[in-house]
């Protein structure tokens, strides 16, 4: 059974699955092992499920489940991937996603080249704070509007180069002032598209801003 249309959220405690509707919650209580299986295909030692009923999550023992209580048994065969909003991600896609959830500093993943190319596609909370916008807004973000032409370009020339660059004290704008920053850009291969080969995107993480006196970009 696969998790189709669930909310899946991956954390390094475990894996979270929360059904949409009380018809699917009784069909995974029927099937716990095929939880326990994804998590144990990514890596994971705890899955809960959510019950739509009591509103509160249902821990799942996974290696007695997974291993089906017979010492014997061959090692279930599983494909670490998960689906969500008709997106597949595997598992390395998943520890991406949950680096970024579970950060405590802005975090994003930023297109590297082609048509997706300075898109931002994915943000966390801590994000959304620092830019004051909402979360439509941030993940259809061109960056290029927030950055000197020349200095993205140098930075993108950087990444091509080496997959970690570290810049500290440069300066972008946020939507509603120019600021000073110290980031971490790394470069890594995601499935940002289901069906198709990974794209190499820089994740990024904020260690620190301060926002400036309010102008407007003179690029912009």
């Amino acid at each position: 059974m696969e998790l189709n249309n669930c909310d899946i959220t991956v954390l390094s405690s475990g894996l979270l699955v929360k059904p949409q509707s009380k018809i699917q919650f009784t069909e995974l209580l029927d099937n716990l092992e095929a939880i326990a299986l994804q998590a144990l295909a990514l890596g994971l030692k705890e899955a809960k499920l959510f019950d739509l009923t009591t509103k509160r999550w249902i821990s799942i023992p996974v290696k007695m489940i997974s291993g089906n209580n017979d010492e014997n048994a061959p090692a279930p065969q599983v494909t670490p991937m998960v689906f969500g909003a008709n997106l597949g991600f595997d598992a390395q896609d998943l520890r991406i996603l949950a680096r970024i959830q579970e950060s405590e500093k802005p975090m994003s993943l930023v297109g590297l080249e082609g048509a997706d190319e300075d898109k931002q596609k994915w943000v966390n909370r801590a994000l959304l704070q620092m830019l004051r916008r909402p979360e439509e807004w941030a993940t259809s973000l061109d960056l290029k509007t927030l950055w000197d032409a020349d200095n993205l370009e140098d930075l993108k020339n950087q990444l091509r180069q080496q997959s970690l660059v570290d810049l500290n004290n440069y300066r972008a704008y946020l939507p509603y002032a120019p600021g000073v920053f110290t980031a971490t850009f790394e470069v890594v291969h995601f499935s940002l598209y289901p069906k198709m080969p990974k794209v190499p995107m820089r994740l990024v993480t904020t260690h620190s801003y301060e926002p400036l006196e309010r102008t407007t970009p003179a690029w912009v």
